[in-house]
C-alpha cells in the first residue's frame, strides 16, 4: 500500500447501524481522510443515519448530494435509493439497476474508489449479510488499497465479512476498534491531497471476458451475460441489474417464493369461480354441469394446499437455516 489512505469507502447491511456509530464515534475529529459509506436501507422513506452519525463523534456526517465534492474529514452517506460512487474529487448518485439486489450497493462504491485512488484507497466491510461488498473489495485489494472486514465473531451479522474474507478481498480482519486506529493512523501519514492523487492515479478501468449465460434476470427476466474479471463472476443482464453468485441464487429464490404464492392464489381463485359456477349450474337444474364444476373446483382446492404446504415447509426450513447461520 502507497503512503497516505485519502478516501476511505465502507460498506454495510443488516446490524450496521450500531458498528457505524461505534466506529464513527472512535474517529479523531482532524482525520484527513474522506468518508464515504453505503447502508443497505429500504427504498422507501428517508435515512436518519446521517443525523444519526452526526451525532456520535467529532466529525461531520451528511447525506450524499449529485456532484458533491469529496473533502478531508468529511463523512457522506448514501441515501436510500441511489447508488453513490466516486468520479475524481467528487460523489455521483444515480438509480441504475440494482447491484446484487440492492440500491445502493457496497460494489458500485468499490469499484469506482480502486478505479480512481486506487492504492490511496481504503476499504472496509463490516456486519451484514450475504456477498455485496465482497467482490469490490477484492478489486480495491488488487490494485494496492488497504482492505479491512470486521471480525465475523465481533459482528452482529457475519455473513458479509465472512464472504470477503472467503473471497480474498480482505487484508486484515480486525474489530471495531482496531479499524477507527486503522484509519486514524492511515490518514495521518499521507501528503497528497485528494486532486493530487487522482492527477497521478488517474481511472483504471477493469478488464473482463463476458458470455451469453443460460440464466434470465430475477428482476426483468431479460437474458444475464456472464462477466469475469480479477476480482471474480457477475451476472448482468441488459437494463444493467447486476449479482454475483450467491446474490443470484438469493433474489432467484425470492422471485421464485414469489411466483409460487402468486399461483396458490390463482388456484383458491380458480376454485372460488368453479364452485360458484357450480352453483349457478345446480340452481339451473344442469346437474352434470355443475357436477363437473364441481370436481373442477375440488381439484384446484386440492393443488392448491398441496402448493401451500410446500412454501410453508420451505419457509420454515429457511428460518431454522438462518437461525444456525446467525448461531455460526
Amino acid at each position: 500500500m502507497a503512503d497516505g489512505t485519502v478516501l476511505v469507502a465502507i460498506g454495510a447491511s443488516a446490524g450496521g447501524v450500531e458498528t457505524l456509530r461505534s466506529l464513527m464515534s472512535k474517529l479523531p475529529g482532524d482525520l484527513q481522510s474522506a468518508v464515504l459509506i453505503v447502508l443497505h436501507i429500504p427504498a422507501s422513506g428517508e435515512s436518519v443515519l446521517p443525523k444519526i452519525l452526526d451525532r456520535v463523534g467529532p466529525l461531520h456526517a451528511e447525506r450524499a448530494e449529485h456532484g458533491m465534492e469529496i473533502k478531508p474529514g468529511r463523512v457522506v452517506i448514501a441515501p436510500p435509493d441511489y447508488h453513490l460512487t466516486v468520479s475524481e474529487t467528487h460523489v455521483e448518485l444515480d438509480r441504475g439497476a440494482r447491484v446484487n439486489g440492492h440500491r445502493p450497493a457496497i460494489d458500485p462504491l468499490f469499484r469506482s474508489a480502486a478505479a480512481w485512488y486506487g492504492p490511496h484507497a481504503m476499504g472496509i466491510v463490516l456486519s451484514g449479510t450475504l456477498d455485496d461488498g465482497a467482490a469490490g473489495l477484492l478489486r480495491l485489494n488488487q490494485v494496492g488499497a488497504l482492505t479491512v472486514a470486521q471480525d465475523p465473531k465481533e459482528a452482529a451479522y457475519p455473513g458479509l465479512p465472512e464472504a470477503a474474507i472467503e473471497r480474498g478481498g480482505a487484508q486484515k480482519v480486525l474489530v471495531v476498534d482496531e479499524i477507527a486506529d486503522l484509519i486514524a493512523d492511515s490518514s495521518d501519514s499521507h501528503a497528497l491531497t485528494l486532486r493530487e492523487v487522482v492527477a497521478m492515479q488517474g481511472r483504471s478501468d477493469e478488464t473482463a471476458d463476458t458470455q451469453l449465460s443460460p440464466f434470465t434476470c430475477p428482476n426483468c427476466h431479460g437474458t444475464l451475460w456472464e462477466i469475469t474479471d480479477a476480482a471474480g463472476t457477475q451476472f448482468r443482464c441488459r437494463t444493467g441489474h447486476s449479482f454475483s453468485i450467491e446474490s443470484l441464487v438469493q433474489v432467484s429464490s425470492e422471485a421464485l417464493d414469489d411466483a409460487l404464492w402468486a399461483g396458490y392464489r390463482a388456484l383458491l381463485e380458480q376454485s372460488d369461480l368453479c364452485r360458484r359456477m357450480s352453483r349457478r349450474m345446480d340452481a339451473a337444474g344442469n346437474e352434470r354441469t355443475a357436477t363437473r364444476y364441481d370436481k373442477l373446483a375440488r381439484d384446484a382446492e386440492r393443488r392448491a394446499w398441496v402448493l401451500h404446504e410446500g412454501l410453508v415447509k420451505h419457509e420454515e426450513s429457511h428460518e431454522v437455516q438462518s437461525e444456525r447461520d446467525r448461531a455460526g
